[in-house]
């Protein structure tokens, strides 16, 4: 039997077992780290980001299988934007950052680009799938005073996205079933089923979306989900407030103000 004080209903009436973790840590962590991980030019810079990066993405202890799938439909996405660099003429440039030098090629830029931008996507699917259930999050950004606009927003699109998902495993199951699991191959009809399937998932959006602000207008929703907060835990605060020291050192290390911390290191 679950107990009262961690069992929480919200505007929808679903039941959620909050487990014992501290989640606006967790969340504050990885922004850090997201943010830090976006102004990293160079390889240097990458050798001494990926030490708290690993240590931050084994201490959420994920679901590798299941977070792996959720990923493969993402990665067709995260390579493609970093390789419109393959696509310009093959040049040698240097990135300076602050005490930070490398000399890159156009293809290993894309590389570096890509692999970069995946390690940013698997940490924040890693914090996700780290919680009981995503209204842990939802619940961490509103003790976290985010705006509630954003808060919905985030809410409701990780909840669509599910709703998309599963109407695409029926129609995919239905599909299966009335071709007694024989591979469509390529062809004509191969294309006009798959048009047939986006256009069905389409509509079936459409009557989900209605349903939807129905549900909302019942409701009565007014862009808040009930909880109890939860205190931080020292524990993370401590490895938050290192993790900060560590990125500001890491960050002004890359800075134009390099200088005045070698300096200050040089006595």
């Amino acid at each position: 039997m679950v107990d009262s004080a961690h069992s929480h209903e919200i505007s929808f009436s679903i039941d959620v077992t909050r487990l014992d973790t501290d989640t606006r840590s967790k969340i504050l962590i990885v922004v850090a780290t997201l943010l830090v991980g976006s102004f990293v030019n160079t390889i240097p810079q990458m050798l001494l980001y990926c030490i708290p990066y690993f240590l931050i993405l084994f201490s959420f202890r994920p679901n590798w299988k299941p977070m792996m799938k959720k990923l493969l439909p993402l990665i067709p996405l995260i390579f493609s934007v970093p390789f419109l660099y393959i696509l310009r003429k093959n040049v040698y440039f240097t990135v300076h950052a602050g005490i930070f030098v490398t000399q890159w090629q156009s293809s290993h830029y894309a590389i570096f680009l890509a692999f970069r931008t995946l390690l940013l996507v698997i940490l924040t699917l890693a914090l996700i799938d780290s919680e009981a259930s995503f209204y842990e999050i939802i619940y961490a950004l509103e003790d976290l005073h985010v705006p509630k606009f954003i808060t919905a927003l985030i809410f409701f699109i990780f909840r669509y996205v599910e709703v998309l998902y599963r109407d695409l495993l029926i129609m995919k199951d239905a599909l299966y079933n009335r071709h007694y699991g024989k591979s469509l191959g390529f062809n004509l009809h191969t294309y006009r089923v798959i048009s047939y399937m986006i256009g069905g998932l389409l509509a079936r959006s459409l009557v989900n979306a209605q349903n939807i602000a129905d549900a909302l207008i019942i409701k009565n929703f007014q862009g808040h989900f009930p909880h109890e907060p939860k205190p931080f835990k020292l524990k993370m605060v401590l490895f938050l407030l290192a993790l900060v020291v560590y990125y500001t050192f890491l960050i002004i290390l890359g800075s134009p103000f390099h200088g005045i911390v070698i300096t200050v290191l040089g006595g």
